[in-house]
């Protein structure tokens, strides 16, 4: 039986999701201003208003070459596959342990596209989450279903949407949100406004993977970036 990359199709010659090349390219995240969910560089001329989300992580940078990693994992995802891209690395358990206690709140998903993936990617992440830091999933959110899915819009309608989420259930202690992937903010910041305006004291956020708009940002990144990612990677292998 030959067995082929997820991402690529390159044959593999051992039982696994992605190939070494694939799994060498994924790339860790630099940080995120909190406020417009941008690469925050040095002197970073922010000009959102009101920050709602207090702290955010993200895992992995999306670049041209790791898309079709993100993409299939979506779609194929499984134990193998899981075991490939959602890594278990310092820098993550530092940031989780900072912010205890809190509930896990996965970002809800259209009811039709998680049919049709036969799950919910962010609860999936919830769960993962839930096993590195053992504390609660809570369901406070639901998805406002005569919207439009932000995947459809532009960055510019992403951040001039209304709120898409109704509240299940109050939720007053801190809350992290969980998500696959982070483009404009506008998701997590709808999310949080709707969880701070029914009570909840604080919102953090984290994501797998961060989808600039832009690809000479995800460039210009990804090599001003690079000895952090390189540091990360060698100790996550030890």
């Amino acid at each position: 039986m030959i067995f082929k990359c997820k991402a690529c199709g390159e044959p593999l010659s051992h039982l696994a999701a992605i190939c070494r090349n694939c799994k060498d390219s994924l790339i860790f995240s630099p940080p995120l201003c909190e406020s417009c969910f941008t690469i925050n560089k040095k002197n970073h001329p922010c000009i959102v208003g009101r920050k709602v989300i207090s702290s955010i992580f993200v895992n992995y940078l999306m670049t041209t070459h790791t898309y079709p990693v993100f993409r299939n994992w979506k779609s194929q995802s499984g134990l193998i596959f899981n075991q490939q891209v959602l890594i278990q690395h310092n820098a993550l358990q530092a940031w989780l342990s900072s912010k205890k206690p809190f509930r896990i709140c996965p970002i809800p998903q259209d009811p039709m596209r998680s049919f049709q993936l036969g799950r919910s990617p962010s609860y999936q992440l919830a769960k993962w989450i839930h096993k590195i830091c053992e504390q609660p999933i809570v369901e406070a959110l639901e998805i406002d279903k005569e919207l439009q899915k932000q995947s459809k819009k532009n960055r510019e309608e992403r951040i001039e949407s209304r709120t898409r989420f109704f509240l299940k259930r109050p939720v007053y202690d801190r809350v992290l949100l969980v998500d696959d992937f982070v483009t404009s903010g506008s998701t997590f910041q709808d999310a949080a406004i709707t969880l701070i305006s029914c009570g909840c004291s604080d919102v953090i956020a984290f994501a797998l993977g961060y989808k600039p708009f832009f690809q000479s940002e995800t460039l210009a990144s990804t090599s001003e970036t690079a000895p952090a990612f390189d540091s990360q990677k060698k100790a996550r292998s030890t």
